[in-house]
């Protein structure tokens, strides 16, 4: 399989997973940017740690295939 196509397939799975995950920890933990001032856009509160779960899928996605190319 090309390698560019495992990277692209790993992190959109993976990032589709995660995003959910992230986002309910988020709100558990209470990470959220709570709307206070009429700066803000949205009207509810919205978890902030949306590129957490894109960086972590990258990362996934790019150690998986550099393992799948060094013969791990």
């Amino acid at each position: 399989m090309n390698t560019y196509l495992l990277i692209f397939i790993i992190s959109t799975v993976a990032s589709l997973v995660l995003t959910p995950v992230i986002s309910r920890l988020s709100r558990r933990l209470g990470w959220l940017d709570v709307p206070r001032d009429s700066r803000r856009l949205h009207d509810t509160p919205t978890p902030r740690l949306g590129g957490a779960a894109i960086f972590a899928a990258m990362t996934i996605a790019l150690t998986t295939a550099f393992l799948a190319n060094s013969g791990f």
